[in-house]
C-alpha cells in the first residue's frame, strides 16, 4: 500500500505484513493461456486482432510469468489444512479491522496472507506477518485474534480442496440498477473474490472497497444470477 503513517509504511505497521497487491483478472484463464505455436502459412494472411478482455487492462508481464506464480501458489496448497485463521481485532470497539489482511495458518506452517484493495488489487503474500507483534493501525495497537470472522473459523481445521476466482459484473454509469440487475447491459466483468473450498463448503475472501470480506458462499446478495465462479486448475 502507499499509505505511510509515522514514517512507516501503512501496510508494515500490520506486524511487517509486505503487501503485495497486482490486478486479480490475471488470475483468469483467458488471461494467463500463452499463444499456440503455429505454421507460417504459404500465402501472407491478414493479422487477427485478439479481442480485448473485458475489466480493466492487465499491464503487460502481469497477465504471464507473475500470473502463473501466484495461481501455482495457490494451487499448491491444495490438500493442506488450515490449522488457525487470525484477523486483526479493534479491542476499544470490539470489533473486526478489514482494512489489513486475513492470515492463514496451515498444518505445515505455511502461513498465507491475503487482503483486497481499491477496484480489484488483490495481494497474497507468504510468511510476512509476524503475528507475535501487535498490528499498528493509524497509530493505535490492536490485536491479532484467532478465529477470526464467523466464516474465517468454520473453516479451521478443514483440508483446501481448490480455488476458484469469483466474478462479478459492472455497468455503465447510466444504467438504471435500481431493480434487477440488466445482464443484457453489462459493460465487463470484474474479479471481486477468490474462493477456497473445503469439501463441501467453502470461504469467499472478497473485496469490500478497500476492506478484506468474508462469506461462506460464492454468491453475494444483490448479485444473484450475476456471478461468474472460475476454478484454478
Amino acid at each position: 500500500m502507499e499509505q505511510v503513517r509515522g514514517g512507516k509504511a501503512w501496510d508494515e505497521a500490520m506486524s511487517g505484513w509486505r503487501s503485495a497487491f497486482g490486478p486479480a483478472e490475471e488470475l483468469l484463464p483467458e488471461l494467463r493461456e500463452e499463444p499456440e505455436e503455429r505454421e507460417e502459412p504459404e500465402e501472407p494472411e491478414e493479422p487477427e486482432v485478439p479481442e480485448e478482455p473485458k475489466g480493466r487492462e492487465v499491464p503487460e508481464g502481469l497477465a504471464g510469468h507473475q500470473g502463473r506464480e501466484r495461481r501455482e501458489g495457490l494451487l499448491r496448497l491444495v490438500g493442506r489444512r488450515v490449522r488457525a485463521g487470525w484477523g486483526i481485532w479493534e479491542p476499544g470497539r470490539r470489533l473486526w479491522f478489514l482494512g489489513g489482511p486475513l492470515v492463514l495458518v496451515l498444518d505445515d506452517g505455511t502461513q498465507v496472507e491475503i487482503a483486497w484493495q481499491k477496484w480489484d488489487d488483490l495481494s497474497i503474500t507468504y510468511g510476512t506477518v509476524d503475528l507475535t507483534v501487535p498490528p499498528e493501525v493509524a497509530g493505535q495497537t490492536w490485536e491479532w485474534r484467532a478465529p477470526g470472522p464467523l466464516p474465517v473459523a468454520a473453516i479451521v481445521g478443514r483440508a483446501i480442496t481448490g480455488f476458484a476466482v469469483v466474478s462479478v459484473p459492472y455497468f455503465a454509469g447510466d444504467v438504471d440498477l435500481s431493480g434487477d440487475l440488466p445482464l443484457d447491459r453489462v459493460a465487463g466483468w470484474s474479479v471481486n473474490g477468490l474462493w477456497i473450498e473445503f469439501g463441501d463448503v467453502g470461504l469467499q475472501v472478497y473485496n469490500g472497497c478497500d476492506d478484506t470480506r468474508f462469506s461462506s458462499g460464492t454468491v453475494l446478495r444483490g448479485n444473484e444470477g450475476a456471478t461468474r465462479v472460475t476454478a484454478l486448475r
